[in-house]
């Protein structure tokens, strides 16, 4: 019977932005060409027509023309007026054709129209003419990582380091262009140079740090790191990253040893306590994690956050005497958040306490839709469905943009069975968020529910979309082709729900009845339903599933054991009191096939197969 059953790292991007660069000069005129001056007492601007390494030797072309349409040009650029601006500096390139500068201008224009490969284009021209200007190829550079041209990029920031030595920045952005490309070892040369070179930074040690630790190079790793902590001895994540280290070694004792020393140094630094409190809670020692917390509330009886964190440990360990205690510490102090003591009152029991102060937090903030959907949350907690659906309600009646509020009504009037005010819920909480696989999911569960099938396969394709591995969607998609007989679809949804909930009784049941009603793959139906029986051994609607499945192939005796079963559990089922007596009549048993078949056109009439059945078997010559 057809059962309904409502890296340790990731280095590869600690770059993955690239770099804008600086420009070297002043905007209107230095970033867009090249300005010589003819010594350095004149004040008269030049402009170069030439590549800039001719410019540099002195042989350089003075054209006022091109001076004119360059201001023309950016200034038109500087306003947003693109069109005017590539007219200008195009004008100028037919008195300056060789003006590597012109071409790093109009580039830059296409860069702001998004036109990158028309940009990348004029870039490539203008390198051609001149390969030392540091402006193109920088701009070139960043294009080809725009476009994840990593060989490309490479080769550029190379010439780059050839022409300016010592250029941090391009060493920095190589080596996350080799972590791009997952050459970890290229990498670690490139900061090992900025290392030498004596340009060694925060920003440089620890990626340095974390690059040695996945590579299993552990005293590297640690020297570097250990680098980072003399250089920032009060930045706390140089200690965390050190603690990597250990992680990675399997050396628990040494990381438990590293964060009570560091802790001892840096009582302050709240991540290592977090950190070495669940070190203590994986190896079972709650005393140890309690007297973490105490000796911080101890040295700052201020701190809400240790305070908070040490009631949850209390509560954790059954103290709950305590527990309030330090809830008590939280509620008179200013700088804790009332509702995060609310929800630990909540913990605690005290029910009575956590109404009190969401009802304090709504008279202080009554515009804060926040205040409506924690006391609302209470009330969901305390499956205290009307109080949840007023507060939530209040909730989006001030702040209607929020998903999550229509989301959470949407479910709670699932619980009191108003599916039209559910369905409404979800329709608002799709039209702000249409891809969230949730409201889609439950959307469709919604409208299956009330008979609406054809209305709801939409919403159901659209979670399966959104989030592969919904098996619920698939199990429910899956039903609703196997009824429309489209089989090549449902059974590959079955077989994909089934793959990622193997253990599924509902799948597995409807599975198996789908086979047994088409009489194909007997024996892989026989087993499905067994695993939906492993699971709910007496649910009538898989024991007549079983029943149905050994009719199927031909063992009527056990078929007839497990379709009475099924009908001590649930008779008022007229499908299995017509299969009770189809295995009657494949038993000769035709007075007990008669009377299960009019007992099951009894309860449902519109079977008119069964009076068929009925007019054969009751005509059947003696």
């Amino acid at each position: 019977m057809l059962y309904i059953n409502f890296s340790f790292f990731d280095l590869k991007h600690f770059f993955s932005t690239p770099i804008k660069f600086v420009k070297r000069a002043t905007y209107l005129f230095a970033i867009l060409f090249i300005l010589m001056t003819t010594g350095c007492g004149s004040s008269r601007m030049q402009i170069a027509t030439t590549p800039a390494s001719e410019a540099q030797s002195g042989r350089v072309e003075i054209n006022p023309r091109v001076e004119t349409l360059m201001i023309r040009g950016s200034v038109a650029e500087l306003v947003g007026d693109y069109r005017n601006a590539l007219e200008a500096y195009q004008e100028a390139r037919v008195y300056a054709p060789n003006a590597p500068a012109l071409f790093l201008a109009i580039a830059q224009v296409y860069q702001k129209m998004n036109r990158f490969d028309t940009a990348m284009e004029m870039l490539k021209q203008g390198a051609a003419i001149d390969s030392s200007h540091i402006e193109l190829l920088e701009n070139l550079a960043f294009l080809y990582e725009l476009k994840q041209e990593n060989e490309a990029a490479i080769r550029t920031y190379k010439r780059l380091i050839s022409i300016t030595q010592v250029d941090i920045d391009y060493r920095v952005r190589l080596a996350s262009l080799y972590l791009r490309s997952e050459e970890n070892e290229k990498a670690i040369a490139e900061f090992e140079h900025i290392v030498k070179l004596g340009y060694a930074t925060p920003d440089i040690w620890r990626p340095l740090g974390l690059l040695y630790v996945q590579e299993q190079r552990f005293d590297e790793a640690m020297q570097t790191l250990q680098s980072w902590i003399k250089e920032s001895p009060d930045e706390e994540q140089g200690y965390i990253d050190v603690g990597e280290v250990f992680k990675a070694q399997n050396d628990k004792d040494g990381l438990i040893e590293w964060f009570e020393k560091t802790l001892d140094a840096h009582p302050e630094f709240e991540v290592v306590r977090s950190e070495l409190q669940q070190l203590f809670l994986e190896a079972g020692d709650m005393n140890a994690a309690i007297a973490l917390y105490e000796q911080a509330v101890a040295r700052d009886s201020s701190a809400v956050t240790s305070i908070g964190q040490l009631a949850l440990l209390y509560l954790e360990a059954g103290d709950t005497l305590s527990a309030k205690k330090m809830l008590a510490k939280l509620e008179r102090s200013d700088l804790a958040d009332p509702g995060q003591v609310g929800f630990l009152y909540l913990q605690a029991g005290d029910t009575l306490k956590a109404e009190t102060l969401f009802e304090q937090i709504i008279e202080q903030r009554p515009d804060d839709w926040r205040s409506y959907y924690n006391r609302g949350q209470l009330s969901y907690f305390g499956s205290k469905w009307l109080d949840t659906i007023k507060y939530l309600s209040k909730a989006v009646e001030v702040n209607p943009k929020e998903p999550a509020l229509w989301l959470m009504l949407s479910e709670t009037y699932i619980r009191i069975d108003s599916l039209e005010s559910a369905e409404r819920s979800l329709r608002n909480a799709l039209e702000l968020a249409p891809d969230n696989k949730d409201a889609n999911y439950m959307l469709g569960f919604i409208l299956y529910q009330q008979q609406r099938a054809d209305e709801s396969v939409p919403y159901f394709e659209k979670a399966i979309e959104v989030d592969g591995n919904d098996f619920r969607a698939m199990g429910i998609l899956a039903s609703i082709y196997d009824g429309k007989g489209n089989y090549t679809i449902s059974d590959s949804l079955y077989e994909r729900a089934l793959r990622l909930s193997p253990k599924n009784s509902v799948f597995n049941n409807n599975y198996g009845y789908s086979l047994s009603e088409r009489g194909i793959r007997l024996e892989y139906a026989n087993e499905l339903v067994d695993r939906a029986l492993e699971v709910e051994p007496e649910n009538g609607s898989y024991l007549d599933t079983k029943g149905w499945v050994l009719y199927q192939l031909g063992d009527y005796q056990s078929a007839l054991e497990y379709i009475q079963r099924s009908l001590q559990v649930r008779d008022s089922s007229a499908e299995v009191w017509e299969h009770l007596g189809d295995v009657h009549e494949k038993l000769g048993q035709y007075e007990e096939a008669i009377r299960a078949w009019r007992k099951a056109y009894q309860i449902d009439g519109t079977r008119k197969t069964l009076l068929e059945k009925l007019e054969q078997l009751e005509n059947k010559p003696e």
